[in-house]
């Protein structure tokens, strides 16, 4: 009941909107994906999935029209903010919500958050994609561009349910039980601040971009090594965390995709996987030698 998995998703539109097509093709979106149907109960101590036939939620309507520019600004942020920290009851409650703020008749904000157990980054991209299609396809009166999905999440789970088992399973616990032998407890990081007892999860992000010329030189550095710019940052980032710390053996956690199989690519779920990336930076490697 907690709102740490929430993924937040605020649009703001512009021009004429037909909320009738808006809310058709989001009620369409949840009919495609089962996942987005679905609530996760415990049924003798095991979670359990259970997927609903309908999703009973409706698209809540807030008219901030009467409001100045400046009252829609703070009352908007507030409503987005609201929306970002509600907790989900994963038992009861459709794991996806959504809000359309009116600022005017022609400029509307659309606030969407789902719960990450049913959705991820990629999701995300799927159900915007698949938002845009079905909108511009119903405001012509035409039938849906999309095609049927070949499969559904449960089919995905029931894959990875019996597959990792066996042998199979034990060589995976084996292979992670030597990767992450003898680590290191913590990154002994020099804050400012000592590290809490108790880990509060209160913490913020700091956005900033790359110049130009950098992200050029990174590039090329990239290309020139016969490596992905994952594989060039990701060294960077190890570099720098030795510098601060002066630790030999750093350990990175990493989400990735996951999504191995064709079918995968058009669902909405939850698929990516965190790997931890070791990095042995003992002897004094050149950057080059750590990124090959």
């Amino acid at each position: 009941d907690s709102s740490f998995y929430n993924i937040p998703l605020a649009l703001r539109l512009e021009g004429n909107l037909n909320q009738d097509v808006l809310i058709q093709s989001l009620e369409e979106i949840c009919d495609r994906h089962e996942a987005l149907r679905t609530n996760f109960i415990t049924v003798d101590g095991v979670a359990t999935q259970v997927i609903q036939t309908e999703t009973p939620w409706t698209v809540t309507i807030v008219d901030l029209q009467p409001l100045s520019s400046s009252e829609q600004e703070i009352a908007s942020q507030e409503l987005t903010q609201n929306q970002a920290i509600q907790p989900f009851d994963l038992a009861r409650d459709p794991l996806i919500r959504a809000n359309l703020v009116i600022l005017s008749e022609t400029e509307h904000i659309l606030l969407v958050c789902m719960h990450h157990i049913v959705s991820d980054g990629w999701s995300m991209g799927v159900f915007l994609q698949e938002l845009t299609d079905l909108y511009n396809a119903y405001i012509q009166n035409q039938p849906s561009s999309l095609k049927p999905l070949p499969i559904q999440y449960g089919d995905y789970t029931l894959w990875q349910k019996q597959w990792l088992q066996g042998d199979i399973l034990q060589r995976q616990l084996e292979y992670w039980q030597k990767q992450l032998a003898d680590t290191p407890a913590l990154l002994s990081l020099p804050t400012d601040r000592p590290r809490p007892a108790v880990q509060s999860f209160a913490g913020a992000h700091l956005p900033f971009t790359l110049s130009w010329e950098l992200s050029q030189k990174l590039s090329q550095l990239t290309q020139e090594q016969g490596v992905t710019l994952f594989m060039t940052l990701l060294t960077a980032f190890d570099v720098l965390l030795y510098r601060y710390t002066e630790q030999e053996d750093i350990l990175i956690g990493t989400p990735i995709a996951n999504r191995n199989r064709s079918e995968l690519e058009g669902l909405i779920g939850f698929f990516v996987n965190t790997l931890v990336l070791r990095t042995d930076l003992s002897g004094n490697p050149s950057f080059n030698e750590l990124l090959i």
